[in-house]
């Protein structure tokens, strides 16, 4: 939709730090400024980009839960015209209608049963090839393919498929970012179809090749699932999405972040059971995915700003896990931080990320093996590398050095 010149003038005049940035300053400084959102114009409207974002941590929340006024189900959903109609873009008993068979075996107790001990073999396999060298590169050689390997087998797709997904991922990652052009979506969504093949042969043979698979449990629920075939491949598609970039993205930060915190990195290694806040931590200082996104049902009032109908909301889930309101220090790596079960890392509410089980375990299970597989581990210091973005916000790559 489309505002008069007037009401782009009052909201100028109403949001003046909106007025003044544009999504690539988020890019460039999303720490520095969120910050100075949160403190001054936690509510805003990006003039230049035509986006609200929202940045406190209460208001971060009260998007994620607020169904009726922050909705995905919207025939203009950008999302939508990306992904399909998926259990991303629906809301309600539809949202559960879609979610409900590709969830069955993504649940946290089912995903450590069947699927820690392969985790723990890929990694092996993909640290022993890399042992050999005195350094590496960990995102592309060890992160990306372990979590590509990984979501195809526990999707139930083979090796064959593996340069397929990659090429899927590459393509829905440039397509949903915080403002993109229209041929960077229909190159997406030219590459989604194509894709389509792939699903429906996975979901043909999985059932005997890979019976543990989520294409498995969805074959043993067709036709009383109440999903068609397109539906069936638009979920896949958005669940490889979903899955293999917050991983990936997931074992290289928590690496980076112990590296990057030398004494929290020797008492993970004395004490292997603080994995797991290691990797809730570092989630929650450098989430995944940077935002949730949402549209305005109906014309609303939000926290003084007056929205109107249709227009996209951006939920900075980055800005509201370092809020100072509710975090200690919140800038600080600290495994044992009272405060970790405030993070949304992963969302909250109806849109709770589906794949969180997956990843957590993935990067625990990395972690673990790397910090055995690589001894010596230290950052390459002629390479130095953080997480950066605001929408997709994570380490392009990242340099180590190892043994003695």
């Amino acid at each position: 939709m489309s505002l008069s010149e007037a009401s782009l003038d009052d909201r100028r005049a109403r949001f003046p730090l909106g007025a003044s940035l544009t999504v690539q300053d988020l890019d460039d400084d999303p720490f520095g400024v969120l910050a100075r959102l949160r403190r001054d114009e936690p509510v805003t409207w990006l003039t230049g980009d035509g986006v609200w974002l929202i940045t406190g941590y209460s208001l971060v929340d009260e998007v994620h839960r607020d169904r009726v006024r922050f909705a995905t189900d919207l025939e203009s959903s950008d999302i939508r015209h990306l992904f399909g109609v998926t259990m991303l873009t629906v809301d309600g008993p539809a949202h559960r209608t879609h979610r409900r068979p590709f969830d069955l075996t993504l649940r946290r107790r089912y995903t450590e049963d069947n699927y820690a001990e392969l985790v723990r073999a890929l990694s092996a396999e993909l640290l022993t090839n890399l042992a050999q060298a005195r350094g590496a590169e960990l995102v592309g050689a060890f992160a990306k393919p372990l979590a590509l390997r990984l979501v195809g087998d526990v999707l139930g797709f083979d090796s064959s498929d593996v340069a397929a997904l990659e090429d899927l991922v590459t393509a829905m990652a440039a397509a949903d970012g915080l403002a993109v052009t229209p041929e960077v979506l229909a190159h997406a969504a030219a590459v989604r179809k194509r894709f389509g093949h792939e699903v429906v042969a996975a979901l043909k043979r999985a059932p005997q090749s890979s019976p543990r698979s989520v294409l498995a449990a969805v074959a043993a629920g067709r036709g009383s699932d109440g999903l068609s075939d397109d539906d069936i491949i638009n979920n896949t598609i958005n669940m490889i999405f979903g899955a293999v970039d917050p991983t990936a993205i997931l074992i290289g930060t928590v690496l980076w972040a112990l590296l990057s915190n030398p004494e929290q990195l020797r008492e993970v290694r004395g004490r292997r059971e603080l994995i797991p806040q290691a990797v809730d931590e570092a989630a929650r200082l450098h989430p995944p995915f940077g935002s949730s996104v949402r549209y305005l049902a109906s014309d609303t009032s939000f926290f003084g700003a007056e929205m109107s109908a249709g227009e996209k909301v951006h939920a900075m889930i980055i800005s509201a896990n370092r809020d100072e309101a509710v975090f200690a220090d919140p800038a600080r790596f600290d495994l044992h931080r009272s405060d970790l079960r405030m993070s949304i890392a992963f969302g909250r509410g109806l849109h709770f990320c589906i794949g969180e089980s997956l990843a957590k375990l993935a990067a625990r299970e990395a972690t673990a093996v790397a910090l055995t597989a690589l001894p010596h581990l230290r950052f390459d210091p002629t390479r130095p590398s953080e997480p950066r973005g605001a929408g997709h916000h994570q380490l392009e790559r990242l340099d180590v050095l190892y043994g003695a």
